[in-house]
């Protein structure tokens, strides 16, 4: 993987369109008409975040990622621990990168034939055909989301400048989506919707675990992520903003419909409704394989580490692609989102919303809280792996402030006092917690080489088989 193709890995995983067309229904319920002012408060957290991932490839990039760098700053024990954490984290998210897009090709059959095919069928078929894109090797998997990616941006742009040509008497006005005071429900509002942003940055650093297929990952990866943070950034911004101008300033409305993004395009250029329904579909195919990608070898750096058998991380001869990884984290993704849906929401068409949303929320929890932890270990890495590098801003002071914009939110949706089964998260995120310390203590006293593994800064094809 070349720079660019690193940058299309990481903003393809974010998957503009997809998330514009069903994130932003649910932050626009949670924030209200200051939904635009939170995104970008949520772009300028990550972007401190950003910056320890960034820092921490500068030095030691690996496709242990999370799991690498906080071992090599705070030992054994926590990265272990971070990795049964992130390990959980990443498969959820996983699922719902294929369950989300799963149930937007739902919607889309629904809306054009007026037919409802099962959630569940389009899950396991959204799996599938992320699957085989993958295994078909990272450089064409990649050349896939590139093309992708394009459509997609070029359509919500298009969205866009429809919604402000056709309302350009209201952008004057427009400045209380900037309002703070026009949070819905203060605090709690903004916690909820926060997260939702966060979930939608989550695939930024997507490109990180891919450092053994990537030319000089320690210049390649601070780039892509930077590059890909600022281009969905501006996106994410810009569409939430015409989309409170494209319903005038009035929230009521927005509220009455699931994908307001769309409405408001429908009413300024209905041609573009079908466009955006064709990239929404691509952009979900994208998000899949982007996130598969990441993911994969993260557990295949697992296996590595010996955290997971020695089978999951299994390498295809021809291909050079972690099959066994990519193969049993797609089936425990999907059947985890199959099992959890049937049991909180059933089979009906809201049921896999429900289902969706709820495990979509627990997933971006564990993750934020290994944000969390990455960041608390970023000056104590720089202090003991290349302290004359160390920086007060870059390696103190940023990711403190990361913390202090990541803590709040998390609590918000992780404290017990909230609707069930919300009010079950914590506990689930104490016993990963608990069962982690213990994973941690006996993997320090079997001397496993947690966060030993390095990417070379020249990719090359046996890069996945020259370290098993």
């Amino acid at each position: 993987m070349n720079r660019v193709e690193a940058f299309t890995s990481s903003v393809a995983a974010i998957a503009p369109a997809i998330s514009v067309l069903t994130v932003f229904g649910a932050i626009f319920a949670a924030a209200g008409l200051a939904s635009p002012l939170v995104l970008l408060i949520a772009v300028i957290a990550f972007g401190f975040h950003i910056n320890t991932v960034a820092e921490y490839n500068r030095i030691a990039p690996s496709p242990g990622f999370y799991v690498s760098y906080v071992a090599k700053a705070l030992g054994v024990t926590t990265g272990t621990l971070t990795a049964i954490l992130y390990g959980v984290g990443e498969l959820i998210l996983l699922g719902a990168a294929i369950f989300g897009p799963a149930l937007w090709d739902q919607e889309v059959i629904r809306l054009l034939t007026g037919y409802t095919p099962g959630w569940w069928l389009l899950l396991i078929i959204q799996g599938g055909i992320g699957t085989i894109v993958v295994l078909l090797g990272v450089v064409f998997s990649v050349r896939v989301i590139a093309a992708l990616f394009t459509l997609e941006l070029l359509t919500v742009a298009g969205g866009i400048i429809a919604i402000l040509v056709t309302h350009a008497s209201y952008i004057a006005l427009s400045g209380s989506a900037f309002n703070p005071a026009n949070i819905r429900d203060g605090a709690t509002g903004f916690g909820v919707a926060f997260v939702l942003c966060i979930l939608m940055f989550s695939g930024c650093s997507a490109s990180a675990p891919m450092s053994d297929e990537m030319e000089h990952p320690k210049r390649n990866i601070p780039i892509a992520l930077y590059s890909a943070l600022a281009v969905a950034g501006i996106v994410f911004v810009a569409a939430a903003w015409a989309q409170v101008i494209g319903f005038d300033g009035h929230v009521g409305p927005m509220l009455k419909t699931n994908f307001p993004f769309i409405t408001a395009t429908s009413q300024s250029a209905h041609w573009v409704t079908y466009l955006i329904y064709f990239s929404g579909i691509t952009s979900g195919l994208g998000v899949t394989v982007a996130t598969l990608n990441a993911a994969s070898r993260l557990y295949y750096n697992m296996s590595r580490e010996r955290l997971l058998p020695a089978i999951v991380g299994a390498v295809g001869r021809i291909r050079k692609t972690p099959w066994m990884a990519i193969a049993a984290a797609t089936g425990l993704a999907v059947l985890t989102m199959i099992v959890y849906t049937l049991v909180a929401g059933g089979l009906s068409y809201t049921g896999g919303y429900t289902g969706y949303g709820q495990i979509a929320t627990l997933g971006t929890d564990l993750v934020i809280l290994v944000y969390i932890v990455a960041n608390i270990g970023l000056p104590f890495f720089y202090r003991r792996q290349a302290p004359e590098l160390f920086s007060w801003w870059r390696h103190a002071v940023a990711p403190l402030l990361a913390i202090a914009l990541l803590a709040y939110p998390f609590w918000e949706t992780i404290k017990p006092n909230q609707a069930a089964p919300l009010n079950w998260w914590w506990l689930v995120v104490v016993v990963l917690m608990l069962g982690g310390a213990v994973a941690g203590i006996a993997a320090k006293r079997r001397k496993l080489p947690i966060g030993e593994y390095e990417s070379s800064e020249i990719a090359t094809d046996e890069a996945l088989t020259s370290n098993q």
